[in-house]
């Protein structure tokens, strides 16, 4: 039987396919890790020092397997992840970088071309060293480890708390720079050259649009509230049992659930876009 070869060049992992990925993982991780150790963690960096409880199987994945593997998956596909590329003119670039001279508006244009790719590299090794740096609940809200070492009041202690917080803020930094600026931009154009108006319940562009928003801004608000929490009460008050395990859930759903949204599953797909496999679209 003859068969046809394709050549290895043309085979590309489908973008929606990696955002999709993204999003499931990121959605489903807090769960999994509640099932995995049989009870609600301190926070779901705790997991990594949570022993595997699971009752009904021999054998189960450990806590701490399901959260280092999950940010390392993450991680490699962000890092993998391949964003739109905008070749902006010496004319479209910002006022603010001609005043900076030639060298700025030649770094915008070079900075802009890349920019997704960028932010998404970013994030991705982000998500690897926040997985490196796990946090356990103690007597405080919030307590850092590396790699099982007790947590303590040394200098060194708060070095290793400031570089897990400073990466987590990174990790979901980049939804609110995809949902609000990378996402969201390209949909608009999207809805403005479809040129129709909708009831925005019935139109799944604006579906998209509206959990974009909704994603965006609620985490950039989170992570100004966590960073006050810290500065302020300096992460000793807990205000709700088990806070920093919701905090890190509800962020992860938003971050989950903004990339799946951006994989245009089938029920928030427009009548007029293409299946994503076959898609030319720019969203």
């Amino acid at each position: 039987m003859n068969q046809t070869k394709v050549d290895s060049s043309e085979m590309v992992f489908d973008h929606h396919t990696i955002r999709r990925f993204i999003g499931l993982i990121a959605i489903f991780l807090p769960l999994v890790v509640i099932v995995a150790g049989w009870g609600f963690p301190n926070s779901i960096s705790a997991s990594y020092h949570t022993p595997t409880e699971f009752p009904f199987l021999p054998y189960f994945p450990s806590p701490r397997d399901i959260f280092v593997g999950s940010l390392f998956v993450i991680g490699a596909f962000l890092m993998s992840y391949k964003g739109h590329r905008y070749k902006l003119t010496s004319g479209q670039v910002e006022k603010f970088f001609h005043k900076l001279g030639p060298k700025a508006v030649e770094f915008r244009i070079w900075e802009r071309e890349r920019e997704e790719d960028i932010v998404s590299w970013i994030a991705g090794s982000a998500a690897w060293i926040v997985a490196l740096f796990p946090t356990e609940a103690g007597h405080e809200c919030i307590q850092i480890l590396l790699f099982g070492m007790q947590p303590d009041s040394s200098a060194f202690s708060k070095h290793i708390t400031t570089i897990h917080l400073v990466f987590a803020a990174i990790l979901f930094l980049s939804t609110v720079y995809f949902c609000l600026v990378a996402f969201k931009s390209r949909l608009n154009e999207k809805i403005e050259t479809r040129g129709e108006t909708r009831i925005w319940y019935t139109d799944a562009l604006k579906w998209r649009r509206f959990i974009y928003n909704l994603s965006g801004w609620s985490s950039l608000l989170l992570i100004i509230a966590l960073a006050a929490l810290g500065l302020f009460l300096k992460g000793n008050v807990c205000i709700i049992p088990d806070q920093t395990y919701w905090a890190e859930t509800i962020m992860l759903e938003l971050f989950g659930i903004a990339w799946f949204t951006a994989s245009k599953p089938l029920f928030l797909r427009d009548a007029s876009e293409k299946s994503p496999a076959g898609s030319t679209s720019s969203e």
